[in-house]
């Protein structure tokens, strides 16, 4: 996922798990099953968490016996190990080899084009690079002049933003629009950077032409060195105006935003309109839309993602939310009047997972309105381990201490987990190989905290390590 910084909520953003106030380490020592309870309980029941709730269910993976749960068939919001049914969903229902397309309709008769059709299918990785790459295939097929140029936006039927997201979540890059023509991820980079004292700031965009959909209003304020930050950066929700305000220390650095682009769709046809300039074809005129004609005529030039099992990487090791939306609405899109979320459903069904544990309505985990038991997430966890799939699935989570939203957790375990980030709410979802003790799958929930991020993964992380110390006791325990 692209880099989020000060506009993302305090509680999603990753920083390194410290010691839960008023716990010490636990020594590295083996642990009964038998001891288990126990040993969860000092965590759960601090008073660090007397107001907070706790959702835990820990079993062993080939047999299925559960070690530990703790509310495990009550809802929670999952935050973004809702990721977890959407990808296995995806997986069971296209496989890992599927690629989206985006393709370039339009007739042959050169060197003239009546029109030139751009259709967008949905592909979260679709770059400057890639629309260069259609626009020398459109050249090649002999093409100099189109009349009209159309950008079409009709891969899915949903809307591009769920209803449910929090106005923070959509202004930021986090919570881009995940509509069918969708570039750089739809989102934009601001920079802010401190002038002579006294003097406004100056701002820029990584992308102009992204950058033009925002009209910005500077009111900041370059102050002297050494005061405190108090720059803020406005978006005024339903409107394309952008206002900087507050000061900015003047030895402070270049202070990075990363923003959602307005209108992705428009975004789209205004580069590719560069990039066939760039190759010499003349475009006449341009038009948006969002419902497919008829005919579309002859495909002259096409591109594909990366497959399906890179896609699922992004979304589960990095938290991309918007490859999630995207997938979830594939799966909308491959059952034409079925709906997304039902067809999620039902290839979760296929796996064992059971319908009525869980209640999402997205695909990444953004909304709070998404609820999931952790018997959900273990059912998922463990009915993928089935599929021919299984090793991608498993890869595509973050390593402890190694990858993804892991890099700075849970370092020397064997563990491959789904993070989830909220305010008030952190979870995590995976497979952890004891080095004493058969395989463990397990989902773990933490919702209403008023502590802080950083104590709420320690509080997780504590969990995983003690389950990380079982061992088979002699007596068999």
């Amino acid at each position: 996922m692209r880099g989020r910084l000060r506009l993302v909520l305090p509680a999603l953003t990753t920083v390194l798990a410290c010691g839960l106030t008023g716990m010490q380490a636990t020594p590295a020592r083996a642990l009964c099953p038998a001891e288990l309870p126990a040993a969860i309980a000092r965590v759960v029941e601090h008073p660090d968490w007397q107001r907070a709730r706790w959702g835990i269910l820990i079993r062993e993976m080939a047999s299925g016996r559960t070690l530990y749960a703790r509310e495990s068939e009550r809802f929670f919001i999952p935050a973004s190990t809702a990721k977890l049914l959407t990808t296995a969903a995806a997986l069971q229902h296209f496989g890992p080899g599927w690629r989206a397309r985006t393709s370039v309709y339009g007739t042959e008769a050169s060197p003239v084009a009546t029109e030139l059709r751009l259709v967008g299918g949905g592909d979260p990785t679709l770059s400057r690079e890639g629309l260069q790459v259609l626009a020398r295939q459109v050249r090649d097929r002999g093409i100099v002049r189109v009349r009209t140029l159309v950008v079409e936006d009709s891969a899915f039927v949903e809307p591009d933003v769920v209803p449910s997201w929090e106005k923070d979540d959509i202004i930021a890059a986090y919570g881009t629009a995940a509509n069918g023509t969708i570039l750089h991820e739809n989102a934009v980079t601001f920079t802010v950077v401190p002038q002579a004292v006294g003097q406004p700031p100056s701002w820029s965009w990584d992308d102009a032409i992204a950058g033009q959909q925002w009209q910005v209003t500077n009111r900041g304020v370059t102050a002297a060195a050494g005061t405190p930050y108090a720059l803020e950066l406005r978006p005024q929700l339903g409107t394309t105006q952008l206002e900087i305000v507050g000061s900015i220390p003047a030895d402070n650095g270049p202070d990075v935003w990363e923003l959602a682009v307005p209108h992705p769709h428009a975004y789209l046809r205004d580069v590719f309109l560069r990039e066939l300039a760039a190759v010499g074809i003349v475009v006449e005129r341009t038009a948006l839309a969002r419902s497919r004609p008829p005919e579309r005529g002859t495909e002259l030039a096409v591109i594909v993602s990366p497959p399906l099992g890179e896609l699922v990487v992004q979304a589960n090791r990095d938290s991309n939310n918007l490859v999630a939306e995207v997938l979830l609405r594939q799966l909308g899109r491959a059952v034409p009047d079925a709906g997304s979320i039902s067809v999620r459903r039902d290839r979760l069904k296929i796996l064992g997972v059971d319908p009525d544990g869980y209640a999402l309505v997205d695909g990444s985990g953004l909304s709070r309105q998404n609820l999931v038991s952790p018997e959900a997430l273990v059912q998922t966890l463990r009915g993928v381990t089935t599929a021919p799939y299984a090793p991608l699935y498993r890869q595509s989570l973050a390593a402890g201490g190694e990858t993804g939203t892991l890099r700075w957790r849970l370092a020397s375990l064997d563990l491959r987990a789904k993070t989830g980030t909220l305010a008030g709410v952190v979870a995590l979802a995976g497979y952890l190989d004891p080095p004493q003790f058969a395989p463990l799958v397990f989902a773990l929930l933490l919702n209403h905290s008023d502590r802080s991020p950083r104590e709420q993964r320690a509080a997780l992380d504590a969990i995983v390590e003690r389950l990380n110390q079982i061992d088979r006791c002699p007596d068999g325990r």
